[in-house]
């Protein structure tokens, strides 16, 4: 491809620098294809440990479903081959993951740095509430650490269908009593 510079007169072939960009791009494809597939070994095995069964299973589920998000946007920019915008989406992949390989690698070391790396959003509580639930915790519970941890408007991320499909109809009851509570409801 040749550029002609407005009011310069210069033409300049970036065929290559646009090639190389696309090398880095498959390169990083590679290789989120394989985190995916360590994610998924990890979560595999950390899911049945009793030690990790609540907070590690939980965090390597929601890593990877951030992977999985984060996988799928690559491949609709890739599919678009939005060239102008590629630099930005490398620059943002690299900043955004590059410290996933090494947290995964001492990860029992780093519990607490990992946790403080995950952003709560709708899907990441629903996993947390699905562990909870797994190993037989209460809601009551649950709801009282979102709320000191979150703040209240935390419970808006809570979805309504999966208190129901754990904690059945009287654990819906519950989470809306908590709801109107936090609120100032009586």
């Amino acid at each position: 491809m040749i550029v002609k510079y407005a009011g310069l007169g210069v033409e300049a072939d970036i065929r290559s620098e646009v090639d190389e960009h696309w090398r880095r791009v498959d390169k990083l494809e590679e290789e989120l294809k394989l985190l995916r597939e360590k994610l998924s070994e990890l979560y595999g095995k950390f899911k049945e440990a009793i030690s990790y069964s609540i907070i590690c299973s939980s965090l390597i589920a929601i890593r990877l479903a951030r992977l999985e998000a984060f996988a799928e946007r690559f491949a609709t920019m890739k599919a678009g081959r939005r060239e102008e915008k590629l630099m930005d989406f490398l620059k943002e992949a690299k900043e955004n993951h590059d410290g996933t390989f090494e947290s995964l690698k001492c990860i029992d070391k780093n519990l607490a740095e990992l946790f403080s790396e995950i952003h709560l959003k709708g899907i990441s509580i629903s996993l947390i509430l699905w562990m909870w639930r797994r190993v037989g915790d209460r809601l009551e519970t649950f709801l009282d650490a979102l709320v000191k941890v979150l703040g209240p408007a935390s419970l808006d991320l809570v979805d309504e269908k999966d208190i129901l499909d754990l904690y059945g109809i009287e654990g819906l009851g519950l989470f809306r009593k908590a709801k109107e509570l936090t609120r100032g409801g009586r």
